[in-house]
C-alpha cells in the first residue's frame, strides 16, 4: 500500500525542513544525489559501547505508528542488546525482533528466512551502520563498532526494496551517495551498501518526520507524530539513560533539544495539511 502511494519526488517539498540545520555538509549532496523517498520494517542503532542513542528510535516508532494506522504491521529489526532497551522503552508499535551478530554469515538462507517469515515487503534503515568497504562497521567517528552489530544491512537485497534514512555517511543507503565528494567522517568509516530510496537528514529521527509529512500530504491524512508523542518519545528513552554523546548533559539529539524538534514538527504539519494535487 505504501509503495503504491509514493512519488517519484516522495520528500522534496520537505526536505527543506529536515536538512535546514544539517552540520555535516551533506545537504548539497543530497540536493544533488538523493532521490526523495520512503517504507515496512524499521531497523534500530546501536553504538560502539554497545548502547543505543536517540537518533533512530523515535523515527522508527514514528513510522510504525503510521503503518498501523494505514491497517498495516511494522516490524522492528536491530541488535540483541537494543532490542532488549526497545522492549523496555516500550513505544514501538509492533513486533520487536534482536538479531544476533553474524546471523547471515553463519546460516546460509537466514536472510531469505527472516523476511520471509515475518512477511517483510518493504525495508527502512533509519540510522543503521552498513559495513564499509573493509566489511567491517564503523561510527562516526572511525571506531570499529563490528563487535556490536548485527549485520542488518544484509537484509538490503534486490529482493525487497528498501530506504535508508542517515545523516553521517556510515549508515546503510547514505555511504554510496558519497562517493568523490568531501565526507564529514574519515573516509574508511564511509559505508558501501546502497539502498533503493537514500533520504538525508540533519538527524534520522527528522527525515523519518519528513517522510511522513510527504505521505501524509499525498494522503489527505495527518501521520506526523503529535508534539506530546514525539517528546514523550525522546523523555522516555532519556529517562532509560538512551543519551545523546553530542550535548552536555544528554538530552538532545545530536546536539538538537525539544525545542528544535517541536519547532520543526510545526513546520512540517504545516506541509503536511496542504493535501496534494494531481
Amino acid at each position: 500500500m505504501l509503495r503504491a502511494n509514493l512519488l517519484s519526488d516522495f520528500c522534496r517539498a520537505a526536505d527543506d525542513y529536515v536538512l535546514q540545520r544539517e552540520r555535516r555538509g551533506l545537504r548539497d549532496i543530497a540536493r544533488r544525489r538523493a532521490p526523495a523517498a520512503c517504507h515496512e520494517a524499521a531497523v534500530g542503532v546501536e553504538s560502539a559501547t554497545g548502547t543505543i542513542e536517540p537518533d533512530g528510535p523515535p523515527g522508527a516508532a514514528a513510522l510504525a505508528r503510521a503503518l498501523v494506522a494505514l491497517d498495516r504491521r511494522a516490524v522492528c529489526f536491530t541488535d540483541v542488546s537494543a532490542a532488549q532497551v526497545l522492549e523496555r522503552w516500550g513505544r514501538f508499535p509492533g513486533e520487536i525482533v534482536g538479531v544476533p551478530r553474524g546471523f547471515a554469515s553463519r546460516r546460509p538462507g537466514a536472510v531469505r528466512t527472516l523476511l520471509a517469515g515475518h512477511g517483510v515487503g518493504l525495508l527502512v534503515a533509519i540510522e543503521r551502520c552498513g559495513r564499509a568497504a573493509d566489511g567491517r562497521y564503523y561510527s562516526m567517528r572511525g571506531l570499529d563498532i563490528s563487535e556490536h552489530t548485527a549485520e542488518l544491512d544484509a537484509l538490503f537485497t534486490d529482493e525487497v526494496p528498501g530506504i535508508g534514512i542517515g545523516d553521517g555517511g556510515n549508515e546503510i543507503g547514505i555511504g554510496p551517495l558519497l562517493e568523490g565528494e568531501s565526507v564529514p567522517l574519515p573516509r574508511h568509516a564511509v559505508s558501501v551498501v546502497p539502498c533503493r530510496w537514500p533520504v538525508i537528514a540533519a538527524t534520522s529521527n527528522w527525515g523519518a518526520f519528513g517522510i511522513l509529512a510527504e505521505l501524509g500530504r499525498h494522503l489527505g491524512r495527518p501521520l506526523l507524530p503529535t508534539v506530546e508523542d514525539a517528546r514523550r518519545d525522546l523523555e522516555t528513552l532519556w529517562e532509560l539513560g538512551v543519551l545523546d554523546p553530542l550535548s552536555p548533559d544528554g538530552r538532545a539529539v545530536d546536539g538538537f533539544g525539544l525545542d528544535d524538534q517541536e519547532e520543526l514538527l510545526a513546520r512540517l504539519r504545516e506541509h503536511e495539511s496542504h493535501a496534494a494535487t494531481h
